[in-house]
């Protein structure tokens, strides 16, 4: 079976089992929507499938609603706050007699703690929630992607340690192995893909010995032989880097939601705001998603001439030209057209968002902080950027960036820039801070990372002072971060980003001008190369979680193609997947000659990360997700 055919046998069985369970209850019905899956929906089905399986109308949770059936289905996530809402709807509609009937449906799948809130709003006798035998994991966002639009995992799992959404991911898993696998090769990173992969393993145990799955499966040849499964938090890092890659601006500029982006009206020039779908069906946006930034406006440029010239040429045809050039070629061009007219009023838009942040300096102060070089300078740029009251999220950003690079920020700096944060933005942000700590993302410089150096003189001594002030500027006065380790051994930079060739890329830094390539892409490469995760102890030891291989051997009949592995791979991001690291593993593919998918929890960027840390007051000013 190829990739392709798997992608649409995953789609085909989302859709067979959503049908199977709209169809069990009887007659019309309406259907009440989570917002948060009306996007991801909307990707996998259209809206005569729900006409078609007795949808009368459709509606957008909200806590006040009239509906027209007496049957009625909610499709939601597994959230107690939303069981909550439903509960009031239902006990409001009860207390007026009403004889509907309730239904509850949760994607990816039911929890208990549901089960507990309907129980306790005295609701539970009277609503049906589907126990569906499949589970609804994965949404299909392009050819090569994956997700499972989830980025309320994020805070869930890495801030409130809530291990629920751990079992979805292992069943998420076991799905993607019967669809793509058997895996052959499972490579695990971090505490959180040991635990998935873990679980993972028990539930296709606990299939084989109920029957449900073969033992002669493990004699079928896979799609994908190799499986990495990456726990976020190896790498945070990557996502606090600036995007530079039109896909990653796009979706930091109008943020991008189950690869749709909202076209506001003076873009468009309607008097509505147009929803419009990015992915590799644009062909236009296939082209442009992974170049860098600097690249985009010149192939624009060249397409728009080309589709001009194409328009030219249908003036002097005949007839019988015409009417082949109408129904062949006309709809093509006006489609291309109309996409060139949308990324171009795109671009212009990042570039005056951009212009009015001074981005230029914004980046040279990152590529420092990366280079971990110039330090005191960073600070002060950081510290001028909150005082002058920039965007907080990127300032927000560029501060988690230090402490990640550094193993934290030394006490002063870190007292300095959080006072200063919260004076700017708002005291509720002492919150925000809490919940940076915890996760991991701004900490204190513990006493262990700093170098003991040479003891100075005291501050009373002018000459004291002055050593004060180079120890402060001297990297060699400190120990190497965990940072500084793992962008050596992996070779993150190359010597010089000058060397990186941005318009035809050979070197995964290009995502982000040569200063930074994402940790996972560089060891997925390493595992391209050597087959496993042995030759990178070194690296290892100074990621949080573990990090192994497992081989499985094929049964004996395998076919003769099983010897010859397929080059095909597939990553597993628990906690999230960028769009930078998506270009970069694209190009990773590309080079190599691999066949590459990625598959997610949900699809994140610097910036929707932290919004879902922040605790009260207004948002950061960033196009978060919903």
């Amino acid at each position: 079976m190829s990739i392709s055919q798997s992608f649409e046998l995953l789609r085909n069985s989302f859709q067979s089992c959503l049908l199977n369970l709209l169809n069990s209850v009887d007659g019309l019905k309406d259907l009440v929507i989570d917002p948060g899956l009306m996007r991801p929906l909307d990707r996998m089905v259209s809206f005569s499938f729900f006409k078609d399986a007795g949808v009368d109308k459709i509606y957008k949770l909200e806590p006040s609603q009239t509906f027209a059936n007496k049957s009625r289905i909610y499709v939601i996530r597994p959230n107690l706050s939303t069981v909550k809402s439903i509960s009031d709807q239902i006990n409001a509609e009860l207390r007026d007699n009403s004889d509907r009937k309730y239904y509850i449906l949760m994607i990816p799948m039911k929890q208990y703690l549901c089960d507990l809130i309907l129980e306790q709003e005295g609701v539970a006798g009277k609503v049906v929630v589907f126990d569906q035998s499949q589970s609804l994991e994965f949404f299909v966002l392009d050819d090569d992607l994956l997700s499972m639009e989830l980025p309320e995992f994020f805070r869930s799992f890495y801030l409130d340690n809530d291990r629920v959404w751990l079992k979805s991911v292992a069943q998420s898993l076991v799905s993607l192995d019967l669809t793509f696998g058997p895996f052959r090769n499972v490579h695990v990173l971090g505490q959180a893909g040991k635990d998935a992969h873990k679980l993972m393993t028990s539930i296709l145990s606990d299939l084989g010995q109920s029957g449900e799955t073969s033992s002669s499966r493990q004699s079928n040849e896979p799609t994908v032989p190799t499986i990495i499964i990456v726990d976020r938090e190896i790498d945070f890092v990557t996502p606090m880097c600036s995007s530079l890659t039109y896909g990653g601006l796009l979706d930091e500029v109008f943020g991008m939601e189950s690869g749709f982006v909202v076209f506001q009206t003076e873009m468009t020039g309607n008097d509505k705001p147009l929803k419009w779908l990015c992915s590799s069906k644009d062909e236009v946006y296939r082209e442009i998603r992974d170049r860098h930034f600097t690249n985009v406006f010149s192939y624009l440029s060249q397409k728009v001439k080309t589709v001009q010239s194409n328009y030219d040429k249908a003036q002097g045809l005949d007839i019988k030209g015409m009417k082949d050039f109408v129904s062949n070629d006309l709809k093509i061009l006006k489609m291309t057209k109309h996409s060139l007219a949308l990324h171009i009023g795109a671009c212009e838009k990042i570039i005056n968002d951009k212009t009015k942040t001074k981005f230029e300096e914004h980046l040279q102060t990152e590529y420092s902080i990366l280079e971990e070089t110039g330090h005191r300078e960073n600070v002060e740029y950081i510290e001028e950027a909150i005082n002058r009251q920039f965007l907080p999220i990127s300032t927000l950003q560029q501060m988690c960036l230090v402490s990640l690079t550094q193993d934290g920020v030394n006490s002063k700096d870190y007292n300095a820039l959080k006072t200063q944060f919260i004076q700017s933005y708002g005291f509720h942000h002492l919150l925000t801070f809490a919940n940076l700590k915890k996760v991991g993302l701004f900490m204190e410089e513990s006493s262990g990372t700093t170098g003991t150096a040479l003891p100075l003189p005291k501050a009373s001594d002018r000459l004291g002072k002055l050593s004060g002030r180079m120890a402060a500027q001297l990297p060699s006065m400190r120990k190497k971060s965990s940072y500084s380790n793992i962008r050596k051994k992996l070779n993150l930079a190359p010597k010089s980003a000058e060397d990186v060739d941005l318009k035809s890329p050979s070197d995964m830094s290009y995502v982000f001008g040569g200063a930074h390539t994402p940790i996972v892409a560089r060891v997925t490469e390493q595992i391209m190369q050597k087959g496993d995760l042995s030759q990178l102890d070194e690296v290892i030891k100074h990621l949080p979680g573990e990090g192994y291989s497992r081989t499985i051997q094929a049964a004996r009949g395998a076919g003769k193609a099983a010897k010859e592995e397929k080059k095909a791979v597939m990553i597993y991001y628990i906690g999230g997947v960028t769009h930078s690291e998506l270009a970069a593993l694209r190009l990773l593919a590309k080079l190599r000659g691999y066949q590459l998918i990625v598959a997610t929890t949900a699809i994140c960027n610097g910036g929707s990360m932290l919004s879902t840390l922040v605790e009260g007051g207004a948002p950061l000013g960033h196009a978060a997700k919903s």
